[in-house]
Formats: structure tokens, C-alpha cells, sequence
């Protein structure tokens, strides 16, 4: 009971049980900082997400650019081989993520999932910006688990999205739809990133992204689910 009350601020509108008679609904404490958490997770995941999908053929051209033993004038496009590599990359690695996504959601606690996939997506941004962008095998890689990463992350967070229990009755559509709209916000902003920024910029400001989602993550002490 005491646990309880500390986690709900008190009763909300009755509503009926399954006999039809009328049930009081417990509210939970802090629903605004809720919505402020979930969204601006939402946000910096979508951002990075949607970001590092469209980063890969600006990577793909900024090696070709700088690859010495390139000489033709298509240097600066996308060729050959590189088109498997995005395919791969976008396509097949979104797909493995998703299905990786529901075994790691079923067996572990989400701030525990979040934190540490979050922690991955910062290492292989490191690595590219070590390697300065210099060979696609690292891009190919970096970016390939970055996307795998992004897609595990999704499942959890779309069922926060909509958690009856995180938000209360009362408050998940607005809840929902507030997330909802907030992680468009980060789908254009990450466009924006890596469509206008050079690529080193856009590596840097994803990495920077994908920190703060770190500890956004470890701060979502309120999800019962963590």
C-alpha cells in the first residue's frame, strides 16, 4: 500500500470494473517530468536514428571524395559495391535489430537496455571519428551497428509510448500523442544534421546526441519496466 502510494498521487475518475461497479483510478505522481523524459528520449532516438540512415550515402561520397586513388568525376557519387553496403546496412540490419529487439525486451529491465545500446551507438561514433572517415569497411560496420542498435531500441520505447501504467488512464492519449509529435521533431532535425552539416559535424553532433540519450536513459527511474 505504501509502495503504491508513493508511486500515484491519488485517485483519479471512477471508472467500472468488470462487474460494473465503479473503481477508484490512481493517478501517477509527476505525469509532466514523465512526458518530458519519454519525449526527449523519443526525440534523441529518432533523431540519431532517421539521421544515421540518411548519413550513410554522405559518408559513402565523402570517402570517395578523399580516396586518392579515385580519379574519375563521378568520384563524389555512390557506386558499384556501395549500394550492397547500403542496402545491407539500412535494410538488413533495421530488420535484424527489430527481431533482436523483442528477445532483449522480454529478458531485460529498459533503463538497463537503453542505457547500454545507447553506450553502443556513442562507441561506434567514436570510432568513426578516429578513423576520420577514412575507409568505408569502418563506415560499413560502424553505421551497420548503429542501425541494428537504433531498431532494438524502438519496440521498448513504442510500448512506452502507450503504457497505460506509466502515464494513467487519464493522461496516455495526450502522453502519446505529445511523444508522438516530439519524435517527428527529431526525424526533421536529423535530416536536417545530415543533409546540411559536413559529415565529420554530423558524426559529431549524433555522438553528442546519442550521450544525452545515455543519460536521459539512466535517469527513467519513474518506468516501472526499469
Amino acid at each position: 500500500s505504501s509502495g503504491i502510494n508513493a508511486e500515484y498521487g491519488g485517485e483519479g475518475s471512477p471508472e467500472p470494473d468488470i462487474w460494473g461497479t465503479e473503481a477508484s483510478v490512481l493517478l501517477p505522481r509527476n505525469v509532466g517530468v514523465r512526458i518530458a523524459k519519454a519525449s526527449l528520449m523519443n526525440f534523441l532516438n529518432i533523431l540519431q536514428g532517421f539521421g544515421s540512415i540518411l548519413l550513410i550515402p554522405v559518408l559513402l561520397r565523402f570517402t570517395n571524395e578523399h580516396d586518392e586513388t579515385r580519379a574519375d568525376s563521378c568520384s563524389n557519387a555512390v557506386q558499384g559495391s556501395q549500394f550492397l553496403i547500403f542496402a545491407l546496412v539500412t535494410g538488413g540490419c533495421n530488420v535484424a535489430g527489430r527481431i533482436l529487439g523483442y528477445f532483449v525486451h522480454r529478458r531485460f529491465s529498459f533503463r538497463l537496455t537503453q542505457t547500454i545500446l545507447s553506450t553502443i551507438i556513442v562507441i561506434c561514433f567514436i570510432v568513426m571519428l578516429v578513423d576520420n572517415l577514412e575507409h568505408v569497411s569502418v563506415i560499413a560496420c560502424a553505421m551497420g551497428a548503429v542501425n541494428m542498435v537504433y531498431s532494438m531500441t524502438r519496440l521498448s520505447l513504442k510500448i512506452m509510448e502507450c503504457d497505460i501504467g506509466f502515464f494513467g488512464p487519464e493522461n496516455v492519449a495526450l502522453a502519446s500523442g505529445i511523444i508522438l509529435g516530439v519524435g517527428h521533431t527529431g526525424a526533421i532535425a536529423g535530416t536536417i544534421v545530415a543533409e546540411a552539416f559536413d559529415p565529420i559535424t554530423a558524426v559529431v553532433v549524433f555522438g553528442a546526441a546519442s550521450v544525452l540519450l545515455v543519460l536521459v536513459s539512466m535517469s527513467m527511474r519513474e518506468y516501472s519496466k526499469s
